[in-house]
């Protein structure tokens, strides 16, 4: 029980493609901070300037990450709503399979009396 208990506390919360995504954000900043460092502006508004389209590029990568993150979600929810009607027996093709029979039983029915 302890040892369950403990390997559940210090589980990683993080998945792997988490920390990968996060680990190349690291290194964007890096590279960004060492080239503003490195690189002679000729005035402090152009450092700013590169600083501010750095910013954005990490706020598009964030939004970009988020946005696919939520149609993922929204995909396995569509997917899971479909399994649930086929499951209640709703499923659209089952129940045009269904009306097309019922449709020929009538017809054969009519044809028959």
């Amino acid at each position: 029980m302890l040892k369950e208990r403990i390997v559940s506390v210090t589980k990683p919360v993080l998945q792997k493609e988490t920390l990968f995504e996060l680990n190349k954000l690291k290194s964007f900043i890096d590279a960004s901070l060492k080239e503003c460092l490195n690189k002679n502006f000729e005035k402090e508004s152009d450092k700013i300037n590169y600083m501010l389209e750095a910013l954005y590029q990490i706020r598009d990568f964030v939004v970009s990450q988020t946005v696919e993150n939520s149609v993922r979600q929204n995909l396995i929810l569509e997917f899971q709503k479909i399994e649930q009607e086929i499951d209640l027996g709703n499923d659209p093709q089952l129940q045009e399979e269904k009306q097309l029979k019922s449709q020929e039983e009538k017809l054969e029915q009519s044809q028959t009396h």
